[in-house]
């Protein structure tokens, strides 16, 4: 039986990972209102100053009220419920969070039948039966660890 940890860590390079448009949004709307370069940027689409300082400030609010409302309760839900996956004998269980709620799911390995894998976000995907299942690379403790959990399941890069 093997055992991976697999938990979001609250660091402060996971906080960047996923708390950057947060900071890219309302930085943007705030430079864009004070500087008269950023405004002369909307003059070209022919947008006049209080609109275009009105759209970027409720882009920046909608941005922040998505991550409030959403990415941080799920974050701190996956972090309270979140368990070790095990794979033993060809079976993998881990926990997964939906609702609110934990979920323990279990699939054999010979279910997979779909997997896609994103380099880009450090994330693969895969389907196994009815459930669509997503593991995330931050949420292991290294790098190793996440590639050898990717070799025990069969995922290769494309």
């Amino acid at each position: 039986m093997q055992t991976f940890n697999y938990k979001p860590k609250s660091d402060i390079k996971t906080l960047l990972k996923n708390y950057w448009p947060v900071v890219v949004s309302v930085g943007l709307a705030i430079w864009f209102i004070l500087q008269p370069a950023g405004i002369r940027l909307f003059r070209i689409v022919r947008i006049p100053y209080p609109l275009s300082a009105i759209i970027l400030s409720v882009i920046a609010i909608a941005v922040i009220i998505y991550y409030v409302l959403v990415k941080m309760p799920r974050l701190k839900r996956d972090i309270l419920h979140s368990k070790p996956i095990t794979i033993e004998n060809g079976i993998v269980k881990y926990t997964k969070t939906k609702g609110g709620l934990p979920k323990d799911i279990t699939f054999n390995l010979s279910d997979v039948e779909v997997y896609h894998v994103d380099d880009d976000d450090d994330e693969f995907s895969m389907t196994a039966g009815e459930e669509d299942i997503t593991f995330y690379a931050n949420y292991f403790d290294d790098d190793t660890k996440y590639q050898e959990f990717k070799r025990l399941l069969g995922v290769v890069n494309k």
